[in-house]
Formats: structure tokens, C-alpha cells, sequence
């Protein structure tokens, strides 16, 4: 839970970050990012010397939100995913179609991890999934049109740029996990193993071990 608040002025750091448990409240304007070089866990960003042994790599923070709407098939446990929304903020943009291309590229893998892509061994420790026949990569009919908001929020390093590459991996495989999960809860806890596909979620309707 990240709540952001508008407040002008700051005292001192212990103010601006509150980090407790899985709560997380920060305070500044303009999308939580400090002006002091330091990011949202009072680390150095790049623009200050490390401080107290600890030292943030990144010269900026980037900052993502995903939203999708995805659909189970009663009969065939396909999921299948109807919208999927992408806020994001990584600062000024050089190019806004190569950043979307990004997004929809780290999309794309998540996708695969979560829904389709498998790798298994026989009782000999063989490999079974050799080729595209057997590991399955999602196709283009399974990559939905994607929804991007825009948000842009200079950074304090030259140009005003953040990163914008990792985000729909590492965003997008929980996000997809969480509305399936939501969408089984009348069948119980998703095995937990990927992917999650059509025939594990079909055992979990039958309630039969899925694994």
C-alpha cells in the first residue's frame, strides 16, 4: 500500500519515509520523489556519496502500476486476459514508442512465466520440453492490446530520465497471479507452481491435486 500526500516542506528524513510492516506512506509532492538524493527509502541515488554503508546504484527511481481484468473459462479453465491498464512514470521520455515497447515487451514475458511457459524433466532428470512444440511461448493472440498512462515526472539527473525496461516483467507476474488467484477463490489456494495453466486451474475446479 503506497498512500502519497502533498506536503511542501519536510523537517527531516524520518518525516518523509514511514516504512512499517507492508505499509508504506511517503510524503512529498509530485509522485514521492525527493529532491535530496535520496530515494524513497533514504538510500544515496548517484547524486551524494554513499551514506551509512548503503548505497542505491540506480541515478533514479521509476515507478509503475498495472491494472488488468482477466477472465476464467468455466468449461476449459482457460484464463484469458480482457484489459490490461499500465500507469507508469520514468521521467522524460526520449523516445514514447520505444518506452511502450518496453512495457509490452517485459509484458509479453510475463505473460509466458505465468501462463504458458514450462520447463520439465522426465523420472531420469531428462529434459521433455525441447523444443516450441513442448515449451509453450505465448503467441500474439495471447498478448492483449495494452492501455498505457503516461505520467511524467522529471528526475533530478541530467535530462530528467528514468528507467523504464523492467517494469512490465517484474510488475506483470504478480499482477496476472493476484487476478487469478481472486477469480479461484471459490476453489481455494493457487498451487504454487507456474505456469497456470488451463489444466492445473481445471484440477483446482475438479478439487483435485493440481500438482
Amino acid at each position: 500500500v503506497v498512500s502519497l500526500h502533498d506536503q511542501e516542506h519536510h523537517e527531516s528524513d524520518d518525516q518523509e519515509v514511514d516504512y512499517i510492516a507492508d505499509q508504506l506512506t511517503i510524503t512529498k509532492q509530485r509522485f514521492a520523489f525527493f529532491d535530496s538524493g535520496v530515494d524513497l527509502l533514504g538510500l544515496p541515488t548517484g547524486t551524494k556519496l554513499p551514506e551509512n554503508d548503503r548505497v542505491q546504484m540506480y541515478p533514479a527511481h521509476s515507478f509503475e502500476f498495472h491494472l488488468v481484468l482477466l477472465t476464467i473459462d468455466a468449461v476449459t479453465a482457460k484464463p484469458e486476459i480482457r484489459r490490461y491498464v499500465i500507469g507508469h512514470d520514468c521521467g522524460v521520455q526520449i523516445n514514447p514508442a520505444i518506452v511502450e515497447g518496453q512495457i509490452a515487451g517485459g509484458l509479453a514475458q510475463a505473460i509466458g512465466v505465468v501462463l504458458h511457459e514450462e520447463f520439465t524433466i522426465d523420472a531420469r532428470g531428462n529434459p521433455t520440453a525441447v523444443t516450441f512444440k513442448d515449451y509453450h511461448l505465448p503467441a500474439i493472440t495471447d498478448v492483449p492490446t495494452f492501455e498505457y498512462t503516461h505520467i511524467t515526472t522529471p528526475s533530478f539527473s541530467d535530462g530528467g530520465f528514468r528507467g523504464v525496461g523492467e517494469g512490465g516483467m517484474i510488475i506483470g507476474g504478480p499482477t496476472l497471479l493476484n487476478a487469478i488467484a481472486d477469480a479461484m477463490i471459490p476453489f481455494g489456494p493457487l498451487p504454487d507452481a507456474l505456469p497456470m495453466s488451463p489444466t492445473k486451474l481445471h484440477k483446482l475446479m475438479q478439487n483435485e491435486p493440481a500438482v
